[in-house]
């Protein structure tokens, strides 16, 4: 998404534990004043920012769904076929454990809704 999720809650960057003990460049060219400008500056984008890491997530996720969805071959049921029914971890029988079918039926499809 191009953020962090602490950027995205927070509003700044966090600094991990190992930079703070040791120091680094980035604290030692800190500036108070400017640090207190630009968090303004960063909360005021960060509702923009936040926006673009959502619109971000959306068209990834709408790539993966048409990718998976490339592989989806539909195939419409009529009246009088004869069709499957997948087991649900709910219905199977757990004496079977792993060796149980995956599928049962033979069912006819009598009506299309």
């Amino acid at each position: 998404m191009g953020e962090s999720p602490f950027m995205l809650i927070y509003g700044y960057e966090s600094m991990i534990p190992v930079k703070v003990g040791a120091g680094s460049l980035q604290r030692d060219l800190f500036i108070v004043e400017d640090a207190e400008v630009n968090q303004r500056l960063h909360l005021d984008l960060l509702d923009e920012a936040r926006m673009n890491s959502q619109l971000k997530l959306v068209a990834y996720q709408q790539r993966i769904v048409r990718y998976f969805n490339k592989k989806v071959k539909f195939v419409p049921f009529k009246v009088g076929d004869l069709v499957l029914r997948k087991v649900m971890p709910n219905t199977k029988i757990a004496q079977h454990e792993v060796l149980g079918a995956n599928w049962e039926g033979l069912y006819i499809v009598k009506a299309i809704f």
